[in-house]
């Protein structure tokens, strides 16, 4: 996969590699390029995880610093944008970690966002439904956690890949296809509760990253299409089976058969069987936790 800027020049692999091996040999211009490119990508990302345009400069600011001053660090140049957004999302962690506000949500986001990325053609009912829809999806997005808010900014508005996804997130590939399906489902039930049905979040995600793009030619260009939001029939098996529900039903029946159980042997094979499945319950949740 490319390195695709979203400003719309395109780096390929190759030339980022050689624009990393130059910086890190000591060449100026070539880390002011990284920095400059990397600055393009990461303010939109970092902003919608934040949902504050003033951290977000700051938290840029502090990524743009670690960029330069360890670059050197990187052992493999063709990892340098999960690298540098992996960098990105720790700081916006150390931000909420110090201050506790992972649910400070800004409605400002969505009126700066609204007046800049509005569409002077649309009227009556598009306008008042795009409107009340931009509303919901900035609160919607803003209660979900940051790791949830992450993956959903990598795969709609980065275009990452689940694998490169993982990469930055620091996980199994398999474990951020969970995350970004559990983001997608309280999402949709996020809108539902507010009066829309589930085919508006193909429609609400493209208002959020408009809003979010800091940039009229980015907002226009704002579209998440429905292979994006595709996770594959396994994750979604894996979250339904690590969900509460699914652990508390299944350890209840596990427990009503133990309780059936009269002979000793048995009895004690039910009771085993019922810790080994509570403690599988424990481990999938673990591993696949939001």
């Amino acid at each position: 996969m490319g390195s695709n800027d979203k400003s719309g020049a395109i780096l390929k692999d190759k030339e980022l590699v050689e624009l990393v091996c130059r910086g890190q040999g000591g060449d100026r211009e070539a880390v002011a390029m990284l920095s400059e490119l990397a600055a393009e990508r990461l303010l939109p990302y970092i902003y919608r995880l934040t949902l504050n345009y003033d951290v977000a400069q700051d938290i840029l600011q502090e990524t743009l610093l670690y960029l330069v001053k360890s670059l050197g660090d990187l052992k493999q140049q063709e990892s340098f944008w999960s690298w540098i957004f992996r960098m990105a999302r720790g700081k916006v962690q150390h931000y909420y970690r110090d201050r506790g506000r992972e649910k400070d949500i800004m409605m400002r986001t969505f009126r700066e966002g609204w007046n800049r990325c509005q569409d002077s053609n649309l009227t009556g009912y598009d306008y008042v439904l795009r409107k009340e829809l931009s509303e919901i999806i900035v609160g919607v997005v803003g209660r979900l956690n940051v790791n949830q808010r992450t993956v959903l900014a990598l795969r709609c508005y980065e275009d990452m890949p689940y694998s490169q996804i993982a990469e930055v997130m620091d996980c199994k590939e398999m474990a951020a296809r969970v995350m970004f399906y559990r983001a997608k489902r309280l999402m949709r039930k996020g809108l539902i509760r507010r009066g829309f049905n589930k085919e508006h979040l193909m429609l609400a995600l493209g208002l959020f990253g408009a809003i979010t793009a800091k940039s009229e030619a980015v907002s226009a260009a704002s579209c998440v299409s429905a292979s994006m939001l595709n996770v594959g029939a396994l994750a979604v098996f894996i979250s339904a089976l690590s969900s509460r529900a699914a652990m508390a039903t299944t350890s209840l029946f596990t427990l009503f058969g133990v309780l059936a159980t009269t002979k000793s042997f048995l009895f004690g094979l039910g009771i085993a069987l019922l810790v080994i499945c509570i403690m599988f319950w424990v481990w999938l949740a673990n591993l696949y936790s939001e």
